[in-house]
């Protein structure tokens, strides 16, 4: 797919998007906390186009659809978002997000800080990962509602539930007492 491609994206879809948004906002906008949109920017390799080409046919679409959102209703902006978009997350950050739903954390740039952190605590701490679209069972037993969902057992207890992204650092200072 070529530039010329995504030049046709803005005006067909930025109509139906806008319109949609402001009659369910208008209807249930009291009601809510999240509002939450799909745009599949990502791959299991990375994202779907580069953030250069993020910034100049999406980026403006996602700011003025995220602000107008966020003026109809006092909620929060979450976008579902399949595959690895670490590279896109400041321009989505600045157009207006407030949460993604990674659903596909096993994708390149994803997951490397757990990763780090099982090499760094390798027979001090058991780190174990579940598909949660594999293991339905056990996602529902351990409460998991949004991805990625970090974990901390001390003695077959939680003592430590995160959701969202962490940095090693925050994750260390999960541990602190469980080590």
């Amino acid at each position: 797919m070529g530039e010329e491609y995504f030049r046709g994206y803005g005006p067909t879809t930025r109509f139906s998007s806008f319109s949609v948004a402001k009659s369910f906002l208008s209807a249930v906008g009291p009601s809510i906390d999240i509002i939450a949109f799909g745009d599949d920017l990502g791959m299991q390799t990375g994202p779907q186009i580069s953030p250069r080409m993020y910034r100049e046919f999406f980026k403006p679409r996602h700011a003025r659809l995220w602000s107008r959102a966020k003026e109809l209703a006092n909620v929060k902006v979450m976008l579902h978002c399949c595959g690895g978009v670490r590279e896109l997350l400041p321009d989505l950050i600045e157009a207006g997000l407030d949460a993604i739903n990674p659903v596909q954390i096993s994708c390149r740039g994803m997951e490397p800080v757990i990763e780090e952190l099982a090499s760094s605590l390798a027979g001090r701490v058991r780190v174990a990962k579940l598909n949660v679209d594999r293991s339905p069972e056990a996602t529902a037993r351990l409460r998991i509602q949004g991805v990625p969902t970090v974990l901390v057992f001390k003695d077959g207890r939680e003592v430590t539930r995160m959701i969202g992204e962490r940095g090693k650092g925050e994750l260390m200072r999960a541990l602190v007492g469980v080590v």
